[in-house]
């Protein structure tokens, strides 16, 4: 049992450390989310290998810094929906406040002094910063509204992480419940459980960031297409003129159904930069190219659906643009709210 939770717990060190680094070195316009939470990621990172050394060596010299690092993971997880939420965000001589307990339970580890059970301060810090992110629930996706079509997916994050440091707290109790009864960590079946949890949660989320696109794309590049010209003003005609063009190239030709086609071919075709085209159809239609693109041929294969019900859904798929059944469901679930084949049984 000991040899897996040191397995475990070095994978989920090796894991937030590929995160953090992928987070630090990303470089959107407002670098300050992606900041934080490379820097959770690190933090979990240098907590897991201690802890992997506590279950082998026991507690020594290096065990007096794991309850400081619990006690930031709450502020810097706060800290980061702070900036997501706030494109102004800067941390402050105040946002140090946050860290206090942390640098408390420090020098009471290198003192020896425990004026606070540390354990008991963990669970209070995580139990605290749970309530505060689900008070930050409580205002709804409209708080992320500057991140457009992405919003549901922060949320969706917001949630996600406020659920994770709930468990958190719930297992740090559990734990502190076994070493009550006199087992030994190395034998704590919720230190096992939270390893284990811990390291399917950093696998999911890095595979989801290393991904193209990723559904963590809106933090590590969102910002870079994030302005928008004000309505009416001169860069704003050019962008809607622009998409105009767009829109009767792609219509007229189908682009949408050709192979190969991309954005760089379509920007170069109407003699624009990349750049320009994607900023275009982000300010207008509120979505990336290939979003775009997905969209119309799901419309392309709606009205195949509909107007040649002899076709077979592969044929269907292949004529409006999509290579393979995977994505086709994808994305036509996505848009529709139900699968091809349904889609076309309810409406034939």
């Amino acid at each position: 049992m000991s040899m897996m939770m040191q397995i475990l717990a070095w994978l989920s060190a090796f894991a937030c450390l590929l995160m953090g680094v992928h987070l630090l070195r990303s470089r959107p316009s407002n670098p300050m989310p992606a900041k934080l939470l490379g820097t959770l990621f690190l933090v979990m990172a240098f907590q897991a290998s201690l802890m992997s050394m506590v279950i082998e060596f026991g507690r020594g010299t290096w065990s007096i810094l794991l309850p400081s690092l619990a006690l930031a993971l709450g502020p810097l997880l706060f800290l980061y929906f702070q900036s997501v939420a706030h494109s102004s965000y800067r941390l402050t001589a105040r946002s140090s406040l946050h860290f206090l307990p942390a640098a408390f339970c420090l020098v009471e580890m290198l003192f020896r002094q425990f004026w606070v059970d540390p354990d008991l301060m963990i669970v209070m810090s995580f139990a605290a910063y749970t309530v505060a992110l689900a008070l930050r629930m409580t205002k709804g996706r409209a708080q992320f509204s500057r991140y457009g079509t992405h919003q549901n997916i922060v949320f969706l994050w917001l949630v996600s992480c406020m659920a994770i440091l709930a468990l958190s707290c719930a297992n740090e109790l559990f734990i502190l419940y076994e070493l009550s009864q006199g087992k030994q960590v190395k034998q704590s079946i919720g230190l096992l459980m939270g390893l284990l949890s811990k390291l399917t949660m950093l696998s999911f989320t890095l595979l989801s960031a290393l991904q193209k696109p990723s559904p963590l794309d809106w933090l590590t590049g969102f910002e870079r297409t994030a302005y928008r010209p004000s309505p009416q003003s001169p860069e704003d005609k050019n962008l809607r003129d622009l998409v105009k063009k767009f829109d009767r190239l792609v219509d007229q030709e189908k682009c949408y159904a050709q192979e190969g086609v991309s954005l760089k071919s379509l920007a170069s075709f109407l003699n624009v930069p990349q750049r320009q085209l994607s900023q275009a159809i982000n300010h207008v239609h509120g979505e990336s190219f290939s979003k775009r693109m997905n969209r119309l041929r799901v419309k392309e294969a709606k009205r195949l659906l509909l107007t040649s019900t002899g076709k077979s859904i592969t044929d269907v798929m292949l004529e409006a643009g999509f290579r393979t059944k995977s994505n086709f469901n994808k994305e036509f679930l996505a848009i529709e709210g139900m699968s091809p084949s349904d889609f076309r049984l309810t409406n034939n």
